[in-house]
């Protein structure tokens, strides 16, 4: 296939994937408030926090369904006497806050506002995004090898010298997937299943490009997981820097510099010589961001940063349509960083048997030859049965086994415990769905008891409406939201805790024969299972089977 043919069909892909989406806002106008917000097309209500007065504005949600993107229109409207009401640009999109930018001066004197979808915007952005890639100019040869037009073996001038110090830490095959990075192949991936040190392999290749005078950027779907990068990093003496709203810069090191736009960063690179970029003697900058905000700051309208390499995060959960337009962002070397085994991208309904419906990590791990890719197997988090489950169910049929290293093989709750790292808990109701108040109120025992022991505990649901229902029982029993993370399992991938808790929420048989394949799908059993160090419990109804082998069944 062509340089041409590739790129005409990701661009019908994504064009039929934005007029489905249009369709879908325009069929859900007749449904009620609540309908729409259990849908994810509106926030009823959300208070304003701040307001800068420039028409910048951040809102707390009482509910937030959504999975609105950067970029995405809304449609504002005022709940106080004061009317405001007209359209706003999203600028972040986050479970407690949500940002917008084109609103009135005078929000704040409104306190309140509900806000609706209007179209989704950021689909828009991705077709004109590769639409501008032209065949012969600059970031055409990515898509060539994603089309296996080209082979993916381009190199870029001279290896990266290697740093000993940095290098020493890692294991053995986290030193192969750095030391193959470091030739500068122009494509490579590395899959990391849960706890494999990923992060660990991505903020070594970046402090070793830095080292050697060489730009960076890092880009992953959610904040998280880009602040996880740049912390990590920061605890060396490198430039490091996040773009993006201040309200998800909270956790970041103090070591990293944060903008909210990447013209803020430019200005500040002009006064500060300190920070040049591209020296044999000074460090390069390694520069954050959500992949949105890359597209729409660095590939849309021009480039202000042009990195040598770019390491995308999270790339299992990209998709191939999206994760073509990284080709504008003019990096040398792209690095993918995931686990195919984990959460897929999110795909329309009518698109999902499309053959272009799979992430850019997937795509890659087909097309690419062994020696531009490397897959981690020793896991520095889950105890050796937690780990020997999720080897033998999600891994081994792969042709991938994970072994836990001994620094974490023997950790339990106790030593009477050390049968139950994985322990199902049955509960018996009638005719339950997608909530269950008899499983949210288990889970909240449960996690009281090991919260009373000092362990960190998260209770995860596949469900919206039951994290809604484990919240409340959580707060009848007088705890807060800062005691612990309760959501579903979409929000929890690249974070561990010592307890998992998670309740299936499913006892009707009929709503259980409908929704299977998305109940005990795989990939997301995998990571909320694998997100647990110590202790996994699962509260269930009997109807769902699931088994495990015990602590003897290890060699």
């Amino acid at each position: 296939m062509n340089f041409n043919t590739f790129k005409n069909n990701l661009l019908s892909y994504l064009h039929d994937t934005e007029e489905y989406e249009k369709q879908d806002i325009e069929d859900h106008r007749n449904l009620s408030d609540d309908e729409k917000e259990d849908l994810g097309y509106m926030i009823k209500e959300a208070v304003v926090v701040y307001d800068d007065g420039q028409g910048n504005v951040e809102l707390c949600p009482s509910k937030n369904f959504t999975k609105w993107r950067i970029g995405d229109s809304v449609r504002f409207q005022s709940l106080t006497p004061i009317h405001l009401s007209g359209t706003a640009t999203i600028t972040d999109n986050f479970e407690n806050c949500i940002c917008l930018t084109r609103m009135p001066h005078d929000s704040k004197k409104a306190e309140k506002f509900s806000l609706s979808i209007i179209e989704p915007q950021m689909t828009g952005v991705f077709i004109s995004t590769i639409d501008k890639i032209k065949d012969g100019c600059s970031g055409s040869f990515y898509i060539e090898e994603l089309a296996e037009v080209e082979d993916p073996d381009k190199e870029f001038g001279k290896s990266i010298p290697v740093n000993n110090d940095i290098i020493s830490r890692l294991n053995t095959e986290q030193k192969e997937a750095v030391a193959n990075v470091l030739k500068r192949p122009s494509l490579y991936a590395i899959q990391g299943p849960p706890g494999t040190g990923k992060t660990g392999v991505l903020s070594a290749i970046a402090k070793m490009y830095s080292y050697a005078g060489k730009d960076v950027l890092i880009i992953s779907n959610s904040h998280q997981a880009v602040n996880n990068a740049l912390n990590k990093i920061a605890e060396y003496n490198v430039p490091t820097f996040k773009i993006g709203n201040e309200f998800k810069a909270v956790s970041l090191n103090q070591n990293v510099k944060n903008f909210s736009a990447m013209w803020q960063y430019g200005n500040f690179l002009k006064t500060q010589s300190t920070y040049k970029r591209n020296s044999k003697t000074i460090p390069g900058n390694i520069v954050g961001m959500t992949m949105c905000g890359a597209i729409l700051s660095l590939a849309l309208h021009g480039n202000a940063f042009t990195p040598s390499i770019v390491l995308i995060d999270e790339a299992s959960q990209i998709p191939l349509s999206l994760g073509a337009a990284i080709a504008a962002l003019e990096g040398g070397t792209y690095v993918f960083i995931g686990d195919g085994r984990q959460m897929p991208p999110v795909f329309h309904e009518k698109m999902a048997n499309h053959p272009l419906s799979i992430s850019i990590f997937d795509h890659l791990q087909r097309i690419l030859p062994k020696e531009l890719k490397t897959t981690l197997t020793t896991t520095y988090r889950m105890n050796s049965v937690i780990c020997r489950y999720v080897s033998e169910q999600f891994y081994e049929p792969y042709g991938v086994k994970l072994t836990s290293h001994p620094s974490v093989a023997n950790n339990h709750v106790d030593s009477e415990d050390i049968n139950k790292s994985i322990e199902f808990v049955n509960v018996t109701t009638t005719k339950c769905e997608d909530f269950n108040r008899e499983e949210a109120k288990e889970a909240v025992q449960q996690a009281l008891k090991y919260r009373k022991r000092g362990f960190e505990v998260a209770i995860i649901t596949p469900y919206r409406k039951q994290v809604n229902l484990v919240r409340e029982e959580w707060g009848n029993a007088g705890g807060t939201s800062s005691d612990i993370l309760i959501d579903t399992v979409e929000r929890l991938q690249g974070q561990d805790v010592d307890v998992i808790i998670l309740t299936m929420s499913v006892s009707d048989i009929d709503y259980y024969k409908v929704q299977h394949s998305f109940l005990l799908n795989r990939n997301r059993l995998n990571v909320m299972i694998s997100r647990a160090k110590i202790k996994v419990i699962i509260i269930k109804n009997q109807l769902i089977s699931i088994t495990v082998p015990t602590i003897d069944d290890i060699p």
